[in-house]
């Protein structure tokens, strides 16, 4: 604090207070998601198997929500664990997105991290919107996986881990 002091009194360093007034304060859930309510796993698992087949929307705790999505799906037929780091999904939410009209359900984990569908060969490379291409991530491995196939990212991810843990080695 002294040195901080010192600098500003000497006219070396000045603080803008503009630069940092306008920095994005990171998105809470509540942010991005208007929640309407929780709905256990099992629940969940059984309204999307009962209604995968039709387009129509059914009531889940009063709310019409549509249970024939791609994502659901995969949710119901890949499971509810994220391939990568193992984060489990344990309850649905539902939700809509701030600019969205209609809910839906989405999949959470008890952390509060949103699982999500992924593309194991990406749609970049030519994969397709198919169910067997399809498997269940959470949004942190999503992300960062990005465009790359899985086989991709987890050579990559790989090699970081060891250059990480290598330099952790050498530091103690």
């Amino acid at each position: 604090m002294e040195a901080t002091q010192e600098l500003q009194e000497n006219k070396i360093y000045k603080p803008n207070p503009k630069k940092y007034a306008n920095r994005k304060k990171k998105k809470t859930i509540e942010d991005t998601y208007d929640i309407k309510d929780t709905v256990p796993l099992e629940i969940g698992l059984g309204f999307i198997n009962t209604f995968k087949s039709t387009k129509e929307r059914f009531p889940l705790k009063g709310t019409p929500i549509k249970f024939n999505s791609l994502r659901l799906r995969t949710f119901l037929e890949k499971g509810c664990t994220c391939k990568v780091c193992g984060r489990k999904g344990t309850h649905f939410k539902i939700q809509k997105n701030k600019t969205d009209r209609q809910y839906h359900i989405g999949l959470w984990s008890d952390d509060d991290v949103q699982m999500t569908k992924d593309h194991i060969i990406p749609k970049s490379a030519g994969g397709k919107d198919a169910i067997d291409n399809m498997q269940t991530l959470c949004m942190k491995c999503n992300v960062a996986k990005g465009s790359q196939s899985m086989e991709e990212f987890l050579k990559s991810r790989d090699k970081r881990w060891k250059i990480t843990h290598s330099l952790k080695h050498l530091n103690s």
